[in-house]
């Protein structure tokens, strides 16, 4: 969309940038006939013929996806250390 601006006697154009639709609003907007026939692949199930082995390529994006849980490493990293606690200071921090 374009927009015409009045600045000090002259006209600019400025143009306005379309937030693009997520997957989900693209589905949501479309016609009931075209929502038919994206679901109905769906639908019919999984067909164990159409499955194959990860490429070389594919197992270590998967293995990368796959290792990101845990807590970020800052610095040199972080070091577990034992200590004790009384237990009524304990208590009284809950």
């Amino acid at each position: 969309m374009v927009w015409l601006r009045k600045t000090r006697g002259r006209v600019e154009s400025v143009m306005k940038k379309r937030k693009s639709l997520s997957p989900i609003e693209r589905f949501i907007a479309l016609p009931d006939a075209q929502k038919d026939e994206e679901v109905a692949s769906f639908e019919q199930g999984n067909n164990l013929g159409d499955w194959h082995p990860l490429t070389p390529a594919q197992r270590r994006q998967w293995t990368r996806i796959r290792s990101k849980g845990g807590r970020p490493k800052v610095g040199k990293g972080a070091k577990i250390v034992p200590i004790s606690i009384d237990r009524d200071l304990l208590k009284k921090a809950n």
